[in-house]
């Protein structure tokens, strides 16, 4: 091979060497990476700001001891209840939930008792709650228990007299919420309030004692 093939062929060689090269370069610039999404907080369809309206059936139990005797005395009522609760719930992680509701109840357990003669009754037309909530949530379905201070408006009647007060007492419970959409949800619930012992004046007459309710109702509300 003469020195001038020898020179064209290493032009050439060297050529085709460095467009090889500059390829794999264009095809390496080309070649982004692809954008990572910054993980964020977990969003949750549960969270948020919420109303909602519930009915039920609650009954109670009032036990006392009325004096001069003393003659034990105890009343037991039932009724239809139905109320209005609003809340705001936390995602802490991706399946557990917490939040705080407040919610007022409407009802009409009355009952009434005979002793010696002379009637006596009590009533207890409205019962509010202020509550947390914690649970877990799972697919469209949210368990939690609940529990905090309730409030109620406790009236004793006697033969002559009357007193109501207006008791603070604690509330405990549990429910399951299941979502139909994305802001609408229902919920079925149990709620038990205690309101401790107080002493009541009627006339000459004195009665110790404390009211206990149970509800259980259903709901459906509407999630921001």
């Amino acid at each position: 091979m003469s020195l001038r093939n020898l020179r064209a062929a290493a032009i050439t060689l060297f050529a085709v060497m460095n467009a090889g090269c500059l390829s794999a370069a264009d095809l390496s610039y080309g070649q982004q990476p692809a954008y990572q999404q910054p993980l964020n907080r977990v969003a949750s369809a549960w969270q948020g700001f919420y109303v909602g309206a519930h009915a039920g059936y609650s009954w109670g139990n009032f036990d006392g001891t009325l004096n001069p005797g003393p003659t034990n005395l105890g009343f037991n009522g039932s009724s239809i209840s139905g109320g209005l609760f609003t809340g705001l719930n936390f995602q802490l992680t991706p399946q557990y939930l917490a939040g705080v509701e407040g919610d007022i109840s409407f009802l009409n357990p009355r009952s009434e008792r005979t002793i010696n003669g002379a009637l006596f009754q009590d009533r207890a037309d409205w019962q509010g709650t202020v509550r947390v909530r914690g649970g877990l949530t799972f697919d469209n379905y949210f368990a939690y228990l609940t529990g905090g201070l309730a409030i109620t408006d406790v009236e004793l009647r006697g033969p002559v007299d009357r007193q109501s007060r207006t008791k603070v007492g604690w509330a405990i419970g549990g429910g399951l919420e299941g979502r139909l959409n994305d802001h609408v949800f229902t919920r079925g619930e149990y709620i038990y309030t205690n309101f401790g012992s107080d002493d009541y004046a009627l006339g000459a007459q004195r009665i110790n004692g404390g009211l206990d309710t149970h509800t259980l109702r259903l709901g459906i509300g509407y999630r921001f």
